[in-house]
């Protein structure tokens, strides 16, 4: 079993702190009640991790469909205890989470994808 014997919640973080957490972490959990565009989701996947989350404004957006973002209705703590579970006690499940949330991160997010688009707007201004 993957799972680890302590769990730390440690609130608002910034700068390097953020940085080691998220490099020492197996999951990102963000119970949020009302979101737009998460960041935190963002800097979690580019550490490739897996996310338990909430299915409200742009977060289904953001992290997509897949083993890489298991999405709950706000407030459902049982379900989201059930992925955290899930992915704590299934090694192969949590790995494949993990894959899948780095590789949305690159091909989603990464300034490769972001060329891309800015391009293509460019290309379309000029009529190309």
């Amino acid at each position: 079993s993957i799972c680890r014997n302590n769990v730390r919640f440690p609130g608002w973080v910034r700068g390097a702190e953020k940085e080691q957490l998220l490099s020492e972490s197996m999951i990102f959990l963000l119970p949020s009640h009302m979101e737009a565009m998460p960041m935190s989701l963002l800097e979690a996947m580019g550490y490739g991790l897996p996310m338990v989350t909430t299915n409200v404004g742009g977060i289904p957006n953001l992290t997509g469909e897949g083993p890489q973002a298991q999405l709950a209705d706000a407030g459902d703590s049982v379900r989201m205890a059930r992925a955290l579970v899930r992915l704590l006690t299934a090694e192969e499940a949590w790995k494949e989470a993990c894959r899948a949330s780095l590789e949305r991160a690159r091909s989603e997010y990464g300034f490769e994808k972001h060329l891309d688009r800015i391009e293509a707007v460019y290309r379309k201004v000029l009529g190309e």
